[in-house]
C-alpha cells in the first residue's frame, strides 16, 4: 500500500479489455488501498460512470468539440453525448427498468389464472408457524384439527414431515379432518390422509351436513386456514363464521381458528370474481371487531413468524368469531384499499427492480380488488 503512496493512475478506457463489474470492482479495489493517490479514467462505460457518479458525482468530466468541462450534478449532459440525445436515454431507461416492467407484467397476467397449489415439507415456515401456534392453545391430548379449505392436504403432508423428524408421527399430535367445499382435490386428499391414518374416508368432508353427519359439534380444538382467507369471496365471509356457520360450529367452546397468510403472495391468482384479497393484523382486527384490550389477551394472538411482516399468521377465540358484520366488511376493505394505495405511492417513487415490480404489481391487485368490491357491494 505504501508503494501506491501519491500516484497517478491513468486508465484509458479499461472497460475494452475486462467485464464492466470486474472494472468496477478494480476501482473499488483501487480506492480501498490508494487513498492518497489520483486516479484518471477515460472511458465510455455507462456502467463504470453510473459507480464513480454514486461515489462521487463532481468528479465526472466530459469533452465536447474539443473543450473539457465538468458535468457536475448534471448527468444527462454526458448521457446525451454516450447515447445520443433524448431517445437514446429513453431506450437506456427502459432497458433497465426491465426487471420491474417484467415482474409487474408477470404478475398481473398470473393474476387472471386459477389460485395454483404448492408443494410442501418439512420445512416450510407456514407449517412450522402453524405447528408452533397450536402449541399455545395449551391441549395435553391429541388435537382436534379441521383443515379448511384443505386442497390436496398440504398443510398435513407438512406436519407430517415436520413431525417425522421428531420422531413422532402426525396421528400421535393430531387428530386430522379435511374439509373442503370444492372436491376437485378429493383424491389426491384422501391419498395424503391415507399415509397417517386409516380411516381417511372418515377424515374427508365436502358440505356442512356431511362433516356433522360424522362428527359432533364443539369438537374440533382448532380449524386452520392456511393460505385460504384470500381465496374467499368477500360476500362468504358472513356466512362462513357466523355462529351458524361450520367453524363456530365444529369448534370448542374455548377453540381456536387459526388464519395463515403469506402477506407477499409471490404468484398472483383469480381466486374468485374479485381476484384475492390479503388482510394483515390490522384489517383481521377491524373485521371481527377485536378491542386493544383483547389483541393482549388470550383470546387473540398475532405471529410473525420471520419478522420481515411477510409471513403472518392470526390465532382467533371463538368467541370473537361472530362479530363480523357487513359494517366491519367494508371498514375492513376500505382499510386495505387504503393501504394499497400507500404503498402504491411509495413504489412509484422507489428504485425500479424485479422485487420492487412484484411487490407494485401485488399492491394494484389489492387496490384493484378492494375497489371492485366496494364499489359494487
Amino acid at each position: 500500500k505504501s508503494e501506491l503512496a501519491n500516484t497517478v493512475f491513468l486508465l484509458d478506457e479499461p472497460e475494452n479489455h475486462l467485464h464492466p463489474s470486474a472494472v468496477i470492482d478494480l476501482l473499488k479495489k483501487l480506492y480501498e488501498v490508494a487513498d492518497s493517490t489520483q486516479i484518471w479514467v477515460a472511458t465510455h462505460s455507462i456502467p463504470l460512470l453510473a459507480y464513480i457518479a454514486s461515489v462521487e458525482p463532481m468528479s465526472i468530466w466530459y469533452v465536447d468539440d474539443g473543450r473539457v468541462t465538468n458535468a457536475g450534478r448534471n448527468p444527462k449532459i454526458v448521457l446525451d453525448s454516450l447515447l445520443g440525445g433524448e431517445d437514446g436515454i429513453s431506450q437506456l431507461y427502459a432497458f433497465t427498468g426491465l426487471p420491474a416492467q417484467l415482474a409487474a407484467v408477470n404478475y398481473a397476467s398470473e393474476s387472471l389464472f386459477p389460485p395454483q397449489v404448492i408443494a410442501t415439507g418439512a420445512n416450510d415456515p407456514q407449517v412450522n408457524q402453524i405447528e408452533k401456534l397450536i402449541q399455545k392453545i395449551g391441549t395435553s391430548n391429541v388435537v382436534n384439527l379441521l383443515d379448511y379449505g384443505a386442497g390436496k392436504g398440504r398443510l398435513l403432508q407438512g406436519l407430517a414431515a415436520a413431525l417425522e423428524e421428531a420422531s413422532k408421527t402426525v396421528a400421535s399430535s393430531f387428530s386430522y379432518f379435511a374439509f373442503d367445499a370444492y372436491p376437485d382435490d378429493k383424491i389426491e386428499c384422501l391419498k395424503t390422509i391415507s399415509e397417517s391414518y386409516l380411516d381417511s374416508e372418515a377424515r374427508y368432508f365436502n358440505d356442512d351436513n356431511e362433516f356433522f353427519s360424522s362428527k359432533d359439534e364443539k369438537s374440533i380444538d382448532v380449524v386452520v386456514m392456511c393460505n385460504v382467507l384470500h381465496e374467499i369471496p368477500p360476500q362468504k365471509w358472513l356466512p362462513i363464521f357466523s355462529v351458524d356457520g361450520l367453524i363456530s360450529r365444529a369448534l370448542k367452546d374455548d377453540g381456536y381458528l387459526l388464519i395463515v397468510e403469506d402477506q407477499r403472495i409471490p404468484v398472483g391468482e383469480k381466486a374468485h370474481d374479485y381476484g384475492f384479497l390479503v388482510l394483515d393484523t390490522s384489517q383481521i382486527k377491524t373485521l371481527f371487531c377485536i378491542t386493544e384490550v383483547e389483541m393482549k389477551s388470550d383470546l387473540f394472538c398475532v405471529d410473525d413468524r420471520r419478522g420481515d411482516g411477510r409471513l403472518k399468521a392470526h390465532l382467533i377465540s371463538k368467541s370473537l368469531l361472530n362479530r363480523i358484520t357487513s359494517d366491519s366488511r367494508k371498514a375492513a376493505l376500505t382499510q386495505l384499499c387504503q393501504s394499497a394505495k400507500q404503498n402504491i405511492q411509495k413504489l412509484m417513487v422507489s428504485e425500479p427492480s424485479y422485487a420492487n415490480g412484484q411487490i407494485y404489481a401485488f399492491w394494484l391487485q389489492q387496490f384493484a380488488n378492494s375497489s371492485l368490491f366496494l364499489t359494487e357491494n
